[in-house]
């Protein structure tokens, strides 16, 4: 009967056509052969296609034609779609002749929402602004139900998960990176990272529409491989997701020694030689273990090297330091600008903070003990490029370095005047303001610091909600939410803290709100009760 009633439809069309088509090429001077898109669309709810038409012209007058064309449903339902701006046929298209045969291709938007229960769709065109005319042929369209997928879900790394598409005859799967297949209704993903994966369903009356699944692989992480010297310590940070609280990653370092604890996320290790740490991380079901390697090189104090790290200097720090530079090496010697020949020892510091301050580097004894033989202090940059050195202002044994600094990494020399050699204080200290907020941190501070996020307010009862960071510093994040069940429900990238973050699209229930930035990461738990 729907069938009949098409033809029937059609039938009428293309004699309405033939009258208009008549009337429109008495008055532009031109005839023109109706336009051909015979063929066949099958198209899901929001697809696209590319409708093609060839337009024949026959010029009987000695101007040349412009026209415009749109999309139009069969069933009366006439939204049109543009598909040309404005066409202006020239001379050159023509060539010498009065005939021309041209082909357009345009993309267009065909939805049942807009031409709903069409059957087929219309090409309507005007040459010179003249009247509408429609084709005698038409493209039928038939609309598809899209392909469907199994909802994203949060695994293990290392563990595997089966997605499942259902909706057409067969399915096409990419990347292929981690799946056993990359065909069937059926697949199984062993991914290494956190991976998308899209489905291309195909049906054989001609539909094919295209979905998406999530494997978001838990966040566990691990500081990188890290090179010191003997007898300086260094810190070694294992990341795991967890809720304080509720439920949190659990620790188990090996071997014990040089470490000052086995069941932190963070430990401090100051191994003797070159040391492997392995971290076993559990979360729930996952069982994670990682290697960090902490290569020990050389002796602190040696050379520029190996020196002896002290750290970020903040104002009002002061540090006492003993030393004695007997047996050291004499990388800094009388090659280099004011060095001595005598044996010497290095130090490396960064000052914090934006902008510059005052810091004094001495050997003076007016407040400890000073030094036993001749100092001399040297002030290097970074790369080493030397920038103050002192010998006596102290006194005849003892030196010392007064300088503004910016906030950047040096190195201090401590030698003995000559070939002088033998034990020595040494006092760094930096001038300034003794309250510090954020901005006094050192670059490195504050990109270690914990995330530390509330979210407010937590029950969500309105419509939305905010994540603030605890320690005020400003930094954008990526933000995920998951469902009690490890469905990722939400994923914002490059979150701008204080914006809301709105949950009418969420259920009332539990949820984990992961936090995570170019060092951290951090899992919330967020009740919903609207």
């Amino acid at each position: 009967m729907k069938k009949a009633y098409f033809y029937s439809l059609i039938t009428f069309l293309t004699f309405i056509v033939s009258l208009t088509n008549i009337k429109a090429a008495s008055v532009s001077g031109f005839s023109i052969n109706s336009p051909l898109i015979n063929g066949k669309v099958a198209m899901t709810t929001d697809g696209n296609t590319t409708i093609n038409f060839t337009v024949n012209f026959v010029r009987t007058t000695s101007e040349y034609p412009t026209f415009l064309v749109k999309l139009v449903s069969d069933n009366g339902n006439f939204k049109n779609k543009d598909l040309t701006s404005i066409i202006q046929i020239n001379s050159t298209e023509f060539g010498t002749g009065t005939t021309l045969s041209k082909t357009y291709s345009r993309d267009v938007a065909i939805s049942n929402t807009y031409y709903p229960n069409a059957t087929a769709v219309l090409l309507q065109y005007s040459i010179n602004g003249n009247d509408w005319v429609f084709s005698t042929n038409a493209y039928q369209v038939q609309f598809c139900e899209p392909v469907t997928v199994s909802p994203s879900v949060v695994i293990c790394p290392g563990s595997s998960t089966t997605l499942t598409a259902s909706g057409a005859d067969s399915y096409t799967w990419s990347p292929a990176e981690g799946l056993n297949t990359t065909t069937g209704a059926t697949v199984v993903a062993t991914p290494s990272v956190t991976t998308i994966y899209n489905v291309v369903g195909n049906k054989t009356n001609g539909c094919s529409s295209t979905k998406s699944d999530t494997v978001i692989l838990w966040p566990f992480n691990i500081s990188p491989d890290v090179t010191t010297c003997y007898g300086s310590p260094v810190k070694l940070v294992a990341k795991g997701p967890g809720v304080p609280g509720f439920v949190r990653t659990t620790y188990s370092w090996s071997p014990s020694d040089g470490l000052n604890t086995t069941t932190n996320d963070t430990v401090i290790a100051n191994p003797s030689v070159t040391t492997t740490y392995t971290v076993t991380m559990k979360f729930l079901t996952c069982t994670i273990t990682k290697s960090v390697t902490v290569t020990v090189a050389g002796v602190c104090g040696t050379s520029m090297e190996y020196p002896i790290n002290l750290g970020t200097i903040r104002p009002c720090d002061m540090l006492s330091l003993s030393g004695n530079t007997t047996g050291f090496g004499n990388n800094y010697g009388s090659d280099k600008t004011n060095g001595q020949p005598s044996p010497d020892v290095f130090y490396k510091f960064k000052g914090s903070g934006i902008g510059s301050g005052n810091y004094s580097i001495s050997t003076c004894s007016s407040s400890y003990s000073g030094a036993d033989f001749d100092t001399y202090l040297h002030l290097l940059t970074s790369s080493g490029q030397w920038i103050i050195s002192n010998n006596d202002a102290c006194g005849s044994n003892t030196s010392e370095i007064n300088v503004n600094l910016p906030g950047a990494s040096f190195y201090i020399v401590v030698e003995g005047n000559n070939s002088s050699s033998g034990n020595y204080n040494l006092l760094l200290s930096r001038g300034g303001s003794c309250l510090r907020s954020g901005s006094d941190l050192s670059e490195s501070e504050s990109y270690n610091m914990e995330i530390k996020t509330q979210l407010v307010p937590n029950p969500a009862t309105a419509d939305d909600f905010r994540l603030v960071l605890a320690n005020g510093l400003q930094k954008a994040a990526n933000v995920a939410i998951y469902d009690s069940k490890g469905g990722l429900k939400k994923s914002i990238k490059n979150y701008d803290y204080d914006t809301p973050i709105t949950t009418n699209d969420l259920e009332n229930g539990i949820y984990f709100v992961t936090i995570t930035d170019e060092f951290n990461t951090e899992t919330k738990k967020l009740v919903v009760n609207k």
